[in-house]
């Protein structure tokens, strides 16, 4: 019996990361470069709750539970957006988070920078989701894209996933994506969008796409730095999900890197190499490894966490930073001259060309209408954080 909990429990688990792996690889141009480009841009447009004054959080509370998956909680452009599809691109930002920061518990009022809550940052991130979704339909009718065709290849997948995945099981497969906030009807509409997302992106930025890409006028987005890192976190693979994780090391430890940082700083400022003790104490992999003899990353910026890339920025070329604490451990940055062949490099990828495809979205749907519903003005942000820790904890 207890083998039997066991492989039940385990069988579980792998359930959940392979359809956790699939919500994320769906939302990945959607939603990952979304965050990053409001960072990079802090847009000052604000949601449709804040339009009506009334923000999510601390107000009168509304449980997920008390109203359906289908319930509408908001129009853009004219558009309903059921729970079902704000709560899979909510869920989603939820999960990113609590990975960034290491945490299962997200405080809403932390300071995002730029006078940006991460309350207001997660609705932002959540309503633009829907929003680029919704902007991609119309770009893909502007340019006579055959939906049928992408409709057919998303109902394929969902079949072959439900028939391999889940032994043929559709309800396990609803169970799973509920753990997301969605739906099996709205995902199947996340899906479709997403191939339309692809084949718009190819049209545009794709290898034989319509719009060219200078790296001169992207260079004051990228900087080129090199850093002596102190681990204050050791990576883990968790035995039950295989999932790769950070956990803090003693308090003892953390205080004694924290002296190290300070007795390497003080003998920068004497005069010492960078290099030389970056070789005698980094613990940077990135910097590191040995296809990297420069020793240095060229990045763009808001690419890395919020305090390091915030004080890289802050460094002018040729001088380093104090100590840097950051999730992961206490940096000494030192800035470098920006390296133009490695940003054309990265221009030239389709990670940044996906970034450059969401300010097309972005400018494509910045004038959309946004009318809120009561359900989604009145909730509180806590509460849909509670279900979706209900739900996957």
């Amino acid at each position: 019996m207890e083998n039997q909990r066991t492989n039940k429990k385990q069988a579980t688990g792998k359930r959940r990361i392979l359809i956790t792996a699939l919500l994320i690889a769906v939302v990945a141009l959607l939603l990952f470069f979304a965050v990053r480009l409001f960072i990079l841009n802090n847009p000052a447009e604000k949601t449709g709750a804040d339009k009506a004054g009334a923000s999510p959080i601390n107000q009168p509370v509304i449980a997920q539970n008390e109203v359906g998956p289908d319930e509408i909680l908001f129009k853009i452009d004219g558009e309903p957006v059921p729970m079902s599809v704000y709560c899979y691109y909510l869920y989603d930002s939820f999960l990113r988070l609590e990975k960034m920061f290491m945490t299962n518990e997200l405080s809403f009022s932390t300071d995002m920078g730029e006078g940006m809550t991460l309350g207001q940052y997660v609705i932002k991130n959540s309503v633009d989701g829907v929003k680029f979704s919704i902007a991609l339909k119309k770009l893909a009718a502007e340019l006579k894209l055959d939906t049928s065709q992408s409709a057919a290849e998303v109902d394929k997948y969902l079949a072959s996933t439900i028939k391999d995945a889940f032994n043929g099981d559709e309800k396990s497969f609803r169970d799973q994506l509920a753990l997301m906030g969605t739906t099996l009807e709205s995902f199947r509409t996340i899906l479709i969008s997403q191939r339309l997302g692809d084949q718009v992106f190819e049209h545009y930025y794709g290898e034989s796409g319509t719009l060219p890409v200078n790296p001169s006028d992207y260079y004051d987005q990228f900087i080129t730095a090199s850093d002596i890192l102190l681990f204050t976190v050791k990576d883990e693979i968790d035995s039950l999900t295989g999932e790769r994780k950070q956990t803090p090391l003693s308090d003892e430890v953390i205080a004694q890197k924290r002296l190290l940082a300070e007795a390497i700083l003080e003998r920068l400022k004497a005069g010492e190499d960078f290099y030389a003790l970056l070789g005698e104490y980094g613990e940077d992999p990135g910097i590191m490894k040995e296809n990297n003899p420069q020793q240095q990353y060229t990045f763009q910026r808001n690419e890395k966490v919020y305090d390091f890339s915030s004080a890289a920025s802050s460094i002018e070329v040729g001088k380093y930073s104090d100590i840097v604490e950051t999730p992961h451990g206490y940096y000494i940055i030192l800035r470098l001259p920006l390296d133009t062949a490695r940003v054309a490099e990265v221009v030239e990828t389709k990670a940044f060309r996906s970034g450059l495809f969401n300010m097309m979205l972005d400018d494509t749907s910045k004038n959309y209408t946004f009318e809120s519903y009561p359900l989604f003005t009145t909730a509180s942000l806590e509460t849909w954080y509670k279900e979706y820790k209900a739900k996957n904890y």
